[in-house]
């Protein structure tokens, strides 16, 4: 199963999403019950930064100040350098 996001995703958004909870097969499958369940994003690059240290996409990693219980939650914390002895130039 996988959820596809089509067309442009807001930078600060709510989202409702059902959650198949059942799923019952006989020659095709069909979902038998769902759980609701509300989202949301921060707005603000900090987040997608963040993010995308978290992803290794950046040059720097992301340090964490307190633990993490939401993965998708903007955290206080700091970056270092993820070479940090490349040249200055």
């Amino acid at each position: 199963m996988q959820a596809v996001v089509s067309g442009l995703v807001p930078p600060a958004a709510a989202y409702v999403i059902d959650l198949p909870i059942s799923l019952h097969c006989n020659t095709d499958c069909r979902f038998g019950a769902v759980r609701r369940h509300s989202a949301s994003t921060p707005a603000g690059s900090a987040w997608e930064q963040q993010l995308l240290a978290e992803l290794n996409y950046l040059p720097a990693t992301f340090t964490s100040l307190s633990p993490q219980s939401d993965p998708a939650a903007q955290l206080a914390g700091f970056y270092t350098w993820a070479y940090p002895d490349f040249p200055r130039r």
